[in-house]
């Protein structure tokens, strides 16, 4: 059985320095599975500061959104604290120290796959092609029961949450990394489409929720309640009223070449005497600066033709 609570070395290539920095960190919980097949390409920014998400409303009841936050465990073996923060843009920090005892924050990205009664899908991206697949549930008492055991690339995803799952405590919605952490980055995944339907699906829902309780569409995320960030390093969202309907349009922009671009849409609609919402996310068929401008016909929300509904 892999361990997933143990020391860990670490590849750090320094600028001006010939060979390798070998550096352990233990007494934390760490996916060392994860982490060992992502030695060879491990960065580091110094100094780093993440300009990340700080709050959302507590009266959420979307999933994504009740994960997003700083959760504090406990490494059953040497009961030392483990911090995991998870933001809004899928980027999940593991919060530890170095040998030296320096404060650093090893950065991946994560994606919700599926949804269970249970539990919850959750795959974990540790480098550019490859993907750990795991399961997490949010408790009744708002607490975060994350299977961690046995996680890696090369094992199945578990049916059902085991006994060794390892139990977190929400500390804050502030997911801001202190200045004062180096951040340790993995391989980016190689497309991040996942991410960016991810943060326009969190918003979407946001959306429909503040229009069933104010009957209009938030223009910014302050509206919404949400402290997030509208700009990463590949993307630029943008929310823009749309002129002929009653509705808002959630736009991912590519800040980079050879990307998709995204538009998600949220419109009020009629269903007898009561008001609802609809919802699509439409993606461009290919690489593309300008994102999709969808329409509505017949009631149903259509594509342009140089994209296409993302299901």
């Amino acid at each position: 059985m892999l361990l997933l609570i143990q020391y860990v070395n670490l590849v750090k290539l320094r600028s001006g320095k010939t060979g390798m920095v070998l550096r352990k960190i233990g007494k934390a919980i760490l996916f060392s599975s994860l982490l060992v097949s992502s030695w060879g390409s491990l960065q580091i920014s110094q100094p780093a500061y993440a300009q990340l998400p700080q709050s959302h409303a507590e009266s959420s009841n979307s999933l994504p959104e009740r994960l997003f936050g700083r959760w504090r465990g406990e490494d059953p073996t040497t009961q030392e604290p483990v911090i995991l923060v998870f933001t809004s843009t899928g980027q999940l920090y593991i919060l530890a120290n170095d040998q030296e005892k320096k404060p650093i924050a090893i950065k991946m990205w994560y994606e919700i796959a599926d949804g269970q009664d249970n539990f919850t899908h959750l795959d974990l991206q540790v480098n550019s092609q490859q993907t750990a697949p795991t399961l997490f549930k949010i408790t009744p008492q708002g607490q975060l029961l994350l299977q961690l055991d046995g996680v890696s690339p090369d094992n199945p995803r578990l049916e059902t949450l085991g006994s060794t799952a390892t139990l977190f405590e929400l500390v804050t919605r502030d997911v801001t990394i202190s200045p004062d952490r180096e951040v340790v980055t993995l391989p980016e995944p190689a497309t991040s489409a996942p991410v960016a339907i991810q943060y326009i699906s969190v918003l979407a829902q946001a959306q429909q929720r503040y229009f069933l309780q104010t009957g209009s569409f938030a223009s910014s995320l302050e509206e919404l309640g949400i402290a997030g960030i509208m700009e990463t390093q590949q993307y630029r969202y943008k929310l823009e009223p749309l002129g002929d309907e009653e509705g808002i349009a959630i736009m991912a922009e590519p800040k980079e070449s050879g990307i998709q671009s995204y538009t998600g849409v949220v419109l009020a609609a009629e269903d007898g005497t009561e008001r609802e919402t609809i919802t699509a996310i439409c993606q461009s068929n290919q690489p593309s600066d300008i994102p999709p401008i969808p329409t509505l016909l017949n009631g149903q929300i259509q594509c342009s033709p140089d994209s296409s509904l993302r299901e």
